[in-house]
């Protein structure tokens, strides 16, 4: 399956390609801070085609048991597979021009998420994982295993996407403010699923966002914690997703687990 999700990748990453920088139709979802773009329905559409297509065939069902659950209005859940997708993680940046944006795709099957891809146009970066089977990264520079370390806090970044809502953003500007002098400075790309293969990646110590959807985060904690590093809510604990409310956000933040009570102490 793993093979699938990176194409249905890739695919919808030459449709993001083939859009930016160029003369765009942008919406305003809620504000002009949450976007839409004529790139994020085309590319889901791209996406949702190819993996029901693909997966009917490889799993060997009927449609009706693959379900799909996409920040573009897509929500047709279903009782076996579902698969988690944003098409365009980092609406902003793509809009602006800035090359920080990826596809995040999660499989989760009898609601166990076991497959995830990112995949970065760009840089040709395509990020992938299989529960208990490591997480990898092919780029130009080849083919490589994904694995985290704790490091020195000193020597690394944080970072973190501030929520819409006011009240989200208060918190997370104390909680920012306490770990500052804990690191080395702190740095915003505005994409979450770029932001968390960082951290993968040993450049950022942790990653804080304030309240993605499923689609956003599913395909990038499958690599996240194949990679030995660990996704928890904001007091720390390990949250489960609920596939029958696509609108429950998940505040969360990620790094490697030996610096987790490093981090909720520097919180509190």
């Amino acid at each position: 399956m793993i093979q699938i999700l990176q194409e249905a990748a890739l695919r919808g990453g030459e449709v993001l390609r083939s859009y930016f920088k160029k003369n765009l139709s942008i919406k305003s979802k809620t504000t002009h801070q949450n976007l839409v773009t004529e790139a994020d329905i085309e590319s889901q559409k791209v996406v949702q085609d190819y993996l029901k297509k693909e997966a009917v065939k490889e799993l060997r069902v009927s449609e009706n048991e693959i379900g799909f659950i996409g920040e573009e209005g897509l929500f047709k859940p279903a009782k076996t597979y579902n698969f988690a997708i944003d098409p365009l993680d980092g609406t902003s940046t793509f809009a602006t021009g800035l090359e920080f944006f990826s596809i995040v795709i999660g499989l989760f099957i009898h609601g166990v998420l076991r497959y995830g891809v990112v995949y970065e146009p760009i840089s040709n970066r395509l990020y992938y994982g299989e529960k208990n089977n490591g997480a990898f990264c092919k780029s130009e520079e080849g083919l490589k295993k994904l694995k985290i370390f704790p490091g020195d806090l000193k020597e690394l970044f944080f970072s973190g996407g501030l929520g819409l809502k006011e009240e989200m953003r208060t918190k997370q500007s104390k909680i920012y403010s306490k770990l500052y002098s804990h690191f080395r400075g702190y740095i915003s790309l505005y994409a979450g699923a770029s932001s968390i293969m960082r951290v993968v990646e040993n450049k950022l110590g942790v990653f804080f966002a304030g309240g993605p959807g499923v689609w956003d985060i599913a395909g990038a904690q499958v690599i996240l914690e194949e990679a030995g590093g660990i996704m928890v809510d904001w007091n720390g604990k390990e949250f489960s997703y609920d596939l029958k409310n696509p609108s429950k956000i998940y505040p969360y933040f990620a790094c490697h687990p030996e610096n987790l009570q490093k981090i909720l102490d520097i919180m509190k």
